[in-house]
């Protein structure tokens, strides 16, 4: 993407307004706007000097306001960055390492909602895709929180991965544009959160032929046409001018370069750098450029500096208000500190982490990088050798950056129900759950991503094909990996998973069994071969595979279902049975119900087992194990009518639904399925 350098020069020959600055008070009264945007890499908008696309209304935030020239994510994934937004906090403290079920925002991290509702403020968020979705507990002190109508996009016939759970960004708008009507001009703090520039890019016309050869720009014009739509509705609500507008990214798109299509793995400035925007009533900046390095942990004491409220001291990042209104005394070079563990925890390579400063860039590695970043912007030549002694500065200040972060909030894992449709809904994003083993870190220490490069494609299709059930193609694909990386952790899980749903049992019990020498112990393989020995009919070997699932992972709903189950038909065992059902971590799991469905059905408590029957089935209804259980339920009760009405349905959601054993009799028994041949 080109113009950059351009934008730079026409502001230094004075082409674009300088600063002006209005008068100062304090915003105990102004509302506050933060608008992130998904996936937007700074050179990606005009006002940063893109002369392939048109942003007129972040252009003008830029052009009254304060724009960030060099502002870097900590982390290139849309949690974790968005995390360290709303807390001011970095990675390694709020904890959130990854797009995954199993990371929740602790609640001992305060966020900036919780700040400002607790002083009046109005809060409400309005959320455009899965990955933002309040079972991971970021919606802490937002007081009205919008993630409606967050569904698949069927019109990506060729897409890469399976249909994507998302909104638009105009029902995104629409959604907040209504409560905006409806909030009684109190004072108020609105986050809107927009996806579009997220692959697959498939901008909505007419910005599909906006920039016909850049799909991606188109999506960046699309958002910024709905972005106007919001700005447009303050001005007409005469609210604008009491306003604090900040628009952020929360990560960049790699875009091919350095080998990444997309983003996750490197920190590389096509991912890291993004853009800041940021407008206070009452000072018409006139387009006050700030080249100093700054983070996304510096959004929310700003913010909170700019309405004169004190910042928390858990925030790690500094206020920018003095820079962005001339009154920073202190010359100081800022450094912003990147981060990435992606590779370390699906795949088990080195973990990357970085520094920017205003001029350099260093990246710990196994083979470290160096960057001058005014002569390099894509970082092409790695100056290590040559500039020896700044690399030890900047690997020295990095490390002592670390040093001095707080340790993490307690972890929060997710658990039961909400875990397993947030971890279906995360691998049709192409984000699929990192294996939960104990990686060696030495040995990941001396893989370096960059030595990977090939293999991110293969990943990008396994995912793929695992979305589509082509377990043949799969298989293939997982030795293709494993033939350069004999111990990558994502393929020897997902050959596992391959092998068993593709009913090749034996063949999965082997891969598992020797999973456990090579990549280490995890809830998952364990979890795996209990359900094989259980299918093997070899019960006390299966137990203790699940008993050790549950070890590891005590969220796991699957492995105390399967155990209790083993345990429901043991003498004397119905109340151990009983107390995995109820366990706190799975609780409110369809697994936990299907289970004490099943044991209130032993007791003959037949009212008892079809409510928990019925409770299972309305917190996951796509749980097919569930539904087949109901109906043999039902069956055993003579309710043959519910019986062929329950087949059917099932049959018109699941292809093969009809040709389980369990169901083939009583489809026959009913006339349900005119598949299924007498």
């Amino acid at each position: 993407m080109r113009g950059g350098r351009l934008f730079r020069n026409l502001l230094l020959a004075g082409l674009v307004a300088g600063s002006g600055l209005g008068g100062c008070h304090r915003g105990k009264d102004w509302n506050v706007l933060l608008i992130t945007l998904d996936t937007t890499r700074a050179d990606a908008l005009s006002c940063y000097g893109n002369l392939e696309v048109q942003t007129p209304a972040l252009d003008s935030l830029a052009r009254q306001g304060a724009m960030f020239e060099h502002a870097y994510s900590p982390y290139p994934m849309t949690m974790p960055a968005h995390s360290t937004i709303l807390t001011g906090t970095q990675p390694p403290t709020h904890g959130i390492l990854d797009n995954s079920a199993a990371y929740r925002l602790s609640p001992e991290a305060l966020t900036l909602a919780e700040v400002l509702a607790d002083r009046g403020w109005q809060t409400a968020a309005f959320i455009s895709a899965v990955v933002l979705k309040k079972d991971f507990g970021i919606n802490q002190g937002f007081q009205h929180w919008d993630e409606e109508n967050l569904q698949p996009r069927e019109d990506l016939e060729d897409q890469s991965f399976a249909p994507i759970p998302e909104r638009l960004a105009d029902l995104t708008t629409d959604a907040a544009l209504e409560w905006l009507g409806h909030s009684e001009r109190k004072k108020w703090f609105m986050w809107i959160h927009y996806y579009d520039p997220h692959f697959p890019y498939r901008p909505p016309a007419p910005y599909d032929q906006s920039v016909p050869d850049y799909p991606y720009l188109g999506e960046v014009a699309f958002m910024d046409s709905q972005i106007q739509r919001v700005l447009d509705r303050l001005k007409e609500l005469g609210i604008e001018e009491k306003t604090v507008i900040v628009a952020v990214g929360d990560h960049g798109e790699g875009l091919g370069r350095h080998g990444e299509s997309t983003h996750s793995i490197f920190i590389y400035n096509a991912t890291q750098r993004v853009p800041f925007l940021f407008r206070l009533p009452g000072h018409d900046l006139g387009c006050q450029l700030l080249p100093t390095a700054v983070g996304l942990e510096d959004v929310m004491p700003t913010i909170l500096d700019s309405l004169g409220i004190p910042i928390p001291k858990t925030v790690q990042g500094e206020s920018l208000k003095p820079l962005i209104l001339g009154q920073e005394a202190d010359t100081r070079e800022r450094y912003a500190f990147m981060m990435s563990d992606y590779t370390y925890l699906q795949y088990g390579w080195s973990p990357l982490a970085g520094i920017a400063g205003d001029r350099y860039k260093f990246i710990r590695a196994p083979r470290p990088e160096l960057y001058d970043l005014l002569e390099d912007a894509n970082e092409e030549r790695n100056l290590l050798a040559e500039l020896p002694k700044v690399a030890a500065e900047m690997d020295d200040r990095l490390t002592r950056m670390e040093a001095a972060m707080p340790a993490p909030f307690q972890p929060v894992r997710g658990g039961g129900e909400d875990r397993l449709k947030l971890e279906k809904e995360l691998e049709a994003l192409g984000y699929a759950s990192a294996p939960q083993v104990r990686i060696d870190p030495e040995k990941a220490r001396r893989k370096d991503p960059k030595d990977y490069v090939s293999l991110f494609p293969v990943f990008n299709e396994l995912v793929k094909v695992m979305g589509k059930y082509d377990f043949p193609k799969a298989l293939t694909l997982c030795e293709q990996i494993l033939e350069k990386d004999p111990e990558n952790l994502r393929a020897w899980s997902t050959k596992a998973r391959a092998l068993f749903l593709s009913g090749r049992e034996p063949e999965a019990f082997a891969w598992l069994k020797q999973s456990l020498e090579v990549i280490g112990e995890s809830g998952e393989t364990y979890r795996k071969l209990g359900e094989i020995s259980l299918g093997l009919g070899r019960m006390e070997e299966a137990a203790g595979y699940l008993r050790r699932a549950i070890e590891l992972d005590p969220y796991d709903a699957e492995s105390h279902y399967y155990l209790g189950m083993i345990l429901l038909q043991a003498k004397g065992q119905e109340q151990v049975a009983l107390e995995l059902f109820q366990a706190q971590s799975i609780k409110e799991s369809s697994w936990s119900h299907l289970g004490l469905a099943r044991f209130y059905e032993k007791q003959k408590q037949v009212d008892q087992a079809r409510a928990e029957y019925e409770r299972a089935l309305a917190i996951n209804p796509d749980e097919q194990i569930a539904t087949i259980e109901y109906i043999l339920f039902l069956a055993s009760q003579g309710q043959w009518q519910q019986v062929r009405r329950k087949i059917e349905e099932a049959s018109g959601k699941w292809e093969h639904f009809l040709e389980d054993p369990h169901i083939v009799p009583l489809a026959r028994r009913t006339g349900a399925g005119a598949r299924v041949q007498p």
